[in-house]
């Protein structure tokens, strides 16, 4: 029984879950750094998802989580940004 198709839907859930989960985002302090990570529904990190970034103003940012599904960012306004979490086989995810 080939059960991939299942599993791919299932991390693409948990990644919507873990962009929702963020919210809207807001920058507190423009010298503090923000951590993101990504995980599947069994909590394992979800190497090599890319992480867009967009402030008012600028041009979106985009990093890719590393082997423990982690990424920093360092917001550069106090606004409101937008999330975008993506990874070829999922479904698109923003917060």
């Amino acid at each position: 029984m080939n059960r991939w198709p299942v599993r791919l839907r299932s991390i693409a859930a948990a990644l919507v879950l873990v962009c929702a989960a963020l919210g809207p985002a807001h920058a507190q302090d423009s010298s503090r750094r923000i951590m993101f990570t990504v995980v599947d529904e069994n909590g394992h990190a979800v190497e090599g998802a890319q992480v867009t970034i967009a402030e008012p103003g600028m041009a979106p940012v985009q990093l890719w989580t590393d082997y423990a599904g982690n990424c920093r960012y360092e917001p550069k306004q106090h606004e409101t940004y937008q999330i975008v979490v993506e990874k070829a086989g999922f479904y698109r995810a923003e917060a």
